[in-house]
């Protein structure tokens, strides 16, 4: 197998080939920062609601439908290192049973499922058939990420965010008012269609097997997996969902706007987390645990920075986004952004808790946080507005990080993470964050900050170039 032939856990290997990942990643999300703002002003404010809203929905059922089963590849690398295209192979057939099983038992409980699941009944089955095909394409690029075949999942990253975005775009120009949304959902979901079917076709290809004594090995790591992810997702992602059911749609576009930036900032995360787990995984089956810990501060430094970009930028990159009529949106970024920064360096403890097998207990203590936090938001939401959704964000994501690492400390991994110097950059962050609106309210001052904390990334990068260029001075892959 490929991913043997190669030296697993080089620090140099991870950051080469990650970056292939994280900057497709970025062109992607770049296109979604150019077409966002074209969507907002030539969709009526409900119908772009009503589209963020579609997402939401979509996201949270990818995660129930999807079983989550791709994320076990990672640890099952080790477990069917020999048969590692089966055990890909197998879960994609059971993904597809499954997906095939919740649309049925949708159908039959419609009337049901449609009182709190509030998309119109007429995208139902697209809804469904995109959840199918995309379970299929996040085991395929989760596959290749264990094996750090990084390019080819930068080429289809690429292709499914680039092609689908420019159809929906020039399908909503072309259609009337009254069919928009329909124009945006049919445009993107449907085109994205086809890089699903051709990871499906490439998996069951090269498997040719279904080995039922897998299902059962995936469920059992899959499960806890499923509810720690949906849980974290519900955390950030139930804003526009609650304040479109509380407020209505304008409000819901609002912050679907803020959570349009979040979600940009949110994938960027995701993709860097994409490149550290196999990178961390393989220290981890090394025992190499303080290396671990001391070499994933640089990838903390790094969420960090992109965490002061987007809470320093937020005024501007709404402006561009929305234009003036989303202007309140700017106060939900600094509290989102700080939620989605400590979620993110919680990810390096879920990592290590599957790789224990040993996520269940994470899974309930996030699931109490959440269920807790949808619930305060219902309650302060009437009262203090829709910035209390941030706020409600970040104080579940510190409980998050300090259950976790508790639960990472109990399972024998403290010493693979670096617990000061962790908290030394959140703190940081968190100070800029309650400081935000001074400075969104003194401009000149703003860019004062932005410019000095700017020239001191020079600097720092410029003084360690050379270790820079060590860590990309690795073969070819």
């Amino acid at each position: 197998m490929s991913g043997q032939t190669i030296e697993r856990g080089s620090t140099r290997l991870a950051v080469k080939v990650g970056f292939w990942y994280v900057a497709s990643t970025f062109l992607i999300k770049s296109m979604a920062i150019i077409t966002t703002p074209i969507f907002s002003r030539i969709m009526s404010t409900d119908s772009y609601g009503e589209f963020s809203n579609f997402v939401s929905w979509r996201s949270i059922l990818l995660v129930i439908v999807g079983l989550e089963l791709y994320n076990t590849l990672p640890r099952a690398y080790y477990d069917y290192q020999k048969n590692f295209d089966g055990y890909a192979s197998t879960i994609t057939i059971f993904s597809g049973l499954v997906t095939c099983a919740f649309y049925i038992v949708f159908l039959a409980g419609k009337d049901f499922f449609l009182t709190f699941i509030t998309i119109p009944e007429e995208f139902i089955h697209v809804l469904f058939i995109s959840l199918l095909f995309a379970s299929f394409k996040s085991i395929y690029l989760t596959r290749e990420r264990t094996l750090y075949h990084y390019k080819s999942v930068a080429l289809i990253t690429v292709i499914d965010g680039i092609i689908p975005t420019l159809v929906s775009l020039i399908a909503v120009l072309m259609v009337s008012d009254s069919l928009k949304l329909s124009a945006r959902i049919y445009g993107f979901y449907v085109t994205s269609l086809i890089t699903g079917l051709v990871c499906g076709a490439v998996l069951l290809w090269r498997g040719r097997k279904f080995m039922g004594s897998c299902c059962g090995y995936a469920v059992k790591l899959a499960f806890p997996l499923q509810v720690n992810f949906l849980t974290s997702y519900l955390l950030t992602n139930t804003n526009t969902i609650v304040a479109k059911n509380i407020m209505g749609p304008s409000a819901s576009a609002v912050v679907s706007i803020s959570t349009s930036v979040l979600h940009i900032v949110t994938v960027l995360f995701q993709s860097l987390n994409g490149a550290v787990t196999t990178w961390l995984m393989d220290k981890l089956e090394q025992k190499k645990y303080r290396e671990a810990a001391r070499e994933s501060l640089v990838y903390i430094a790094f969420l960090c920075t992109i965490a002061v970009g987007t809470i320093l930028l937020a005024p501007e990159i709404v402006r561009i986004l929305g234009g003036s009529r989303y202007a309140e949106a700017v106060v939900l970024i600094p509290g989102m952004a700080a939620a989605s920064l400590i979620q993110a360096v919680v990810s390096i403890f879920t990592v290590i808790l599957t790789y224990d097998k040993n996520v269940a207990k994470t899974a309930v203590f996030t699931g109490i946080i959440a269920v807790v936090s949808i619930a305060v938001k219902v309650l302060l939401l009437p009262a203090f507005g829709t910035v209390s959704l941030s706020y409600v964000n970040l104080g579940a994501a510190i409980a998050i990080f300090v259950v976790n690492y508790i639960l990472v400390k109990m399972a024998g991994y403290g010493s693979a993470v670096h617990l000061k110097g962790c908290c030394l950059m959140l703190g940081a962050v968190l100070l800029l964050m309650l400081a935000s609106p001074y400075l969104y309210g003194h401009r000149a001052i703003r860019y004062a900050v932005i410019c000095l904390l700017s020239a001191a990334f020079v600097l720092v990068a410029i003084k360690n170039k050379e270790k820079v260029r060590r860590l990309l001075r690795q073969r070819r892959l």
